[in-house]
């Protein structure tokens, strides 16, 4: 029975280790203006690619998971008004600042966020709201907030399963 237990358990911790390895990296990046023309926001990206959140390269189009944006004066843009994105080779970061070229819009074409830097050395992105009776752009570019790092099912299918056949071996020892 303890060959059996031992078993077991072995084969838990290697499925536990297999499926927290195969989870994705997920990176949110934060709004940071230029010269004084503000809005705010949040892009997070997640991918099993992503190794470095602040360095990564070639991250498909669907690795966009949420999307926040809010112009001053009002307008917004999140990830459920999203019509259509274009990117250029696929998201990219450099040094903590996202640096692919991109063009996502929304709300019937009136929203759109253009990322036009594509190099290391300077990131400003260009961001138009063509939304009635204002438009407005704001300048800046997206940076490294931080990684959200979920706990896999697998750890709490796997706490479970050791507690269990801890109490089976407990009432083996009680009824010995």
């Amino acid at each position: 029975m303890k060959r059996m237990i031992a078993s077991w358990t072995a084969s838990a911790l290697v499925l536990g280790l297999f499926s927290a390895s195969a989870s994705a990296m997920t990176v949110v990046y934060g709004w940071s203006p230029e010269f004084n023309s503000g809005g705010t926001g949040t892009l997070t990206i997640s991918d099993p690619g992503i190794t470095d959140p602040a360095n990564f390269s070639g991250i498909s189009e669907s690795a966009l998971v949420d999307l926040s944006y809010q112009w001053n004066h009002g307008a917004t843009l999140d990830f459920a008004s999203i019509e259509t994105i274009n990117l250029s080779g696929g998201w990219e970061a450099c040094n903590g600042t996202l640096i692919s070229p991109a063009v996502i819009s929304g709300h019937s074409g009136t929203t759109s966020l253009q990322i036009s830097a594509s190099t290391c050395d300077w990131s400003v992105l260009s961001i138009n709201a063509a939304t009635a009776p204002t438009s407005e752009s704001n300048w800046g570019y997206w940076t490294y907030s931080h990684t959200v790092v979920p706990v896999p099912a697998a750890v709490w299918l796997l706490g479970s399963a050791l507690g269990g056949l801890g109490m089976i071996r407990r009432r083996q020892k009680a009824a010995a």
